[in-house]
């Protein structure tokens, strides 16, 4: 294969799916492993925010009385553990990824907060 299409192509058949093979290709180039997808979900579920409603702020109030962590600002980073760490970084390193691809900003997800809207 000369190009992703083609190795994606030449990859397919009726047990493994054309999504399921470019997802496998993500893996390594994300640094996703068995050991951290373990280490992800038996930490405490992270969200990031990307918009809300001014309004909506008591929302947020009442996911944190969650064992759910909400980041709405880079402040917010300073209180996840090791996990959340990987979790948040797998997450930039795909968004940049993305970035790159469709020719957009890098590091976007990090220089961009929550948005509140009215």
């Amino acid at each position: 294969a000369t190009s992703y299409d083609e190795l994606v192509a030449a990859c397919i058949s009726k047990r493994y799916r054309a999504s399921r093979i470019k997802k496998l290709l993500l893996y390594p180039v994300l640094n996703i492993t068995k050991t951290s997808v373990k280490k992800i979900m038996k930490s405490n579920p992270i969200l990031k925010v990307l918009a809300i409603k001014k309004d909506s702020k008591k929302l947020i109030k009442d996911i944190n009385k969650e064992k759910t962590i909400l980041i709405v600002s880079k402040n917010d980073l300073d209180n996840i553990d090791a996990a959340q760490k990987l979790s948040i970084d797998i997450d930039a390193n795909a968004s940049n990824l993305f970035s790159i691809a469709s020719h957009k900003e890098y590091n976007n997800d990090i220089k961009t907060g929550t948005i509140f809207i009215n």
